[in-house]
């Protein structure tokens, strides 16, 4: 094999596997229970709304404050993992991009807070930047 055909078929081999990585973890979001456990409690906090009122120092250990930061952690590693291109972007967004960027646009009330609060201005800054990038026009991130 000439080193081009080594070269391209690395290129091929990791490709394949971040496509991979991200279908185990979209297929984990589906099927583990925790996950849609703490997906069923998040909703019904996002349709209750006023979120922020769990970002305060008060409110850190309740578990409404440990859903919100469950759902938030686990897009901020898929952002991470989309940046360090351990994770292909093209797939996520492709199954996921709305609820993705809508579900920023529900908790950035808590995260500005958790920042102010915490006097972080990093806290989940990853998975802002993605859901900007992804958000249409007319979606307001």
């Amino acid at each position: 094999m000439t080193f081009v055909g080594v070269i391209t078929s690395a290129l091929v081999t990791r490709g394949v596997a971040r496509r991979r990585a991200t279908l185990d973890l979209i297929m984990s979001e589906q099927s583990s229970e925790l996950m849609i456990g703490i997906r069923q409690k998040y909703l019904a906090l996002k349709i209750a709304g006023h979120m922020v009122q769990f970002a305060g120092p008060s409110q850190a250990s309740s578990n409404e404050a440990a859903t919100l930061r469950a759902v938030l952690n686990r897009y901020e590693l898929v952002s991470i993992g989309i940046k360090e291109k351990t994770l292909n972007s093209r797939v996520y967004k492709s199954y996921n991009r709305s609820t993705f960027v809508t579900d920023w646009i529900a908790c950035k009330p808590f995260v500005m807070q958790r920042r102010q609060t915490m006097n972080n201005p990093k806290i989940y800054s990853e998975y802002e930047y993605r859901a900007k990038k992804w958000a249409l026009e007319g979606e307001n991130c």
